[in-house]
């Protein structure tokens, strides 16, 4: 009877750290998927406070074209801190689990 709870304990510590590669990657796609978020806040902090007119493309120039690159670009960035925040949340309640 030991010898199957010791089975089942340790096959359940081999799912949860599938899970956690699971979420790993999902973490990596998600990084990958909203970059063009941070891009935007980065190119409309730039267009609006670094290149004071002198930027390498014509269109940072534009101050109305550069805070709705800052909204979108912030809207973006949210989704991702908070689809990030829960999947850190849940690799931490399975880290919790394990020990």
């Amino acid at each position: 009877m030991r010898s199957i709870q010791v089975l089942c304990v340790n096959k359940g510590f081999v799912i949860m750290e599938d899970r956690i590669k699971e979420i790993n990657n999902e973490i990596m796609k998600t990084q990958l998927l909203y970059s063009p978020g941070v891009i935007m806040l980065g190119l409309s902090i730039y267009g609006l406070w670094g290149a004071k007119g002198d930027a390498f493309h014509p269109l940072l120039n534009n101050p109305s074209f550069n805070y709705s690159l800052l909204a979108i670009g912030a809207a973006i960035a949210n989704f991702e801190a908070i689809k990030l925040s829960k999947l850190a949340k849940e690799i931490k309640i399975l880290k919790a689990k394990n020990t």
